[in-house]
């Protein structure tokens, strides 16, 4: 296994259509994503929707920062293959993680 660092920020609208999920998981598969940070109005996040957005290999390895009304989230999401993020933590406005290099 090569050791892959392809990060991926989008700021994308629409994400509550099915249409508009399947394009972006498309584009992160494409272009071999192992990281992902994404802006969203979404107000609660869960495995079926990480995955139905990015794909398989974010399911178990994401963090969001919930949208509240017109307050905007965000997503960060990690390959399990390649990385295991830790220390996660949100405050009022961001969303933060160390995320390590599985070897």
């Amino acid at each position: 296994m090569s050791q892959k660092n392809v990060n991926l920020c989008w700021n994308i609208r629409g994400l509550n259509a099915a249409a508009r999920r399947a394009s972006v998981r498309n584009t992160v598969t494409s272009s071999g994503a192992t990281i992902v940070c994404q802006e969203t109005k979404i107000a609660h996040w869960s495995t079926h929707l990480v995955v139905d957005t990015l794909g398989q290999r974010f399911a178990r390895k994401y963090m969001a920062f919930l949208a509240s009304g017109t307050r905007g989230g965000i997503l960060i999401a990690v390959d399990e293959i390649f990385f295991n993020p830790h220390n996660c933590s949100t405050t009022e406005y961001t969303v933060s993680a160390d995320i390590t290099l599985l070897l």
